[in-house]
C-alpha cells in the first residue's frame, strides 16, 4: 500500500495574448477613462488606470516551479506538508489539455489542494489514491472551471 510519487510542474502555463485581446481591452478601458474624465469621476478614473496596469503589464506574475511529493501519508508541496487523512476524497480532471489533482478537505477550515498533474502520472496517482480515499467523479467545481477557463 505504500507509494511515493515526485513531480515538478509550473504553477501556470504562460500564454501570449493576441493583438486583438490588447486592442479590445484598450478600447474598453480607454473609452471608460474618457467617460470618467468627462463626468469628473475621479475614483472611476483611478480604477480604470489600475485596470490598464493589470491588462498591459507584461510580467505581473512570475512563473514558478512547484515541487510535489505524494505518499500514502502526506502530500508535500514545496516546503508545505499536508496529511492525507485530513482529506476525504480526490478528483483528477482535465481543463485545457492540462490535468489537475484536487483534494477535498474534511474540515471547512482546511484548504482544498489544486495541483497540475503530469499526463504520465495520472493513472498511477489515481490508482494509488483510490487505496486510501474514494475518487469523486464530479470533476472541478463550477468556480474552478470558470476561473481556469477565464485566464487561459
Amino acid at each position: 500500500m505504500n507509494f511515493r510519487h515526485y513531480w515538478a510542474t509550473l504553477d501556470y502555463i504562460p500564454e501570449d495574448k493576441s493583438i486583438f485581446w490588447y486592442f479590445l481591452w484598450g478600447i474598453l478601458l480607454g473609452g471608460s477613462l474618457v467617460y470618467a474624465i468627462f463626468t469628473f469621476n475621479f475614483l472611476f478614473a483611478v480604477v480604470i488606470i489600475i485596470g490598464f496596469i493589470f491588462v498591459f503589464h507584461p510580467d505581473f506574475r512570475k512563473l514558478k516551479s512547484i515541487r510535489v511529493e505524494l505518499t500514502d501519508e502526506y502530500i508535500k508541496i514545496d516546503d508545505n506538508e499536508f496529511k492525507l487523512n485530513d482529506y476525504y476524497t480526490f478528483s483528477i480532471y482535465k481543463i485545457n489539455e492540462r490535468n489537475f489533482l484536487e483534494l477535498y478537505p474534511k474540515s471547512f477550515f482546511k484548504k482544498e489542494i489544486h495541483l497540475p498533474l503530469p499526463e504520465d502520472l495520472v493513472e498511477q496517482v489515481r490508482e494509488d489514491l483510490k487505496k486510501i480515499m474514494p475518487e469523486s467523479k464530479e470533476g472541478p467545481s463550477l468556480l474552478t472551471f470558470i476561473f481556469r477557463n477565464l485566464w487561459h
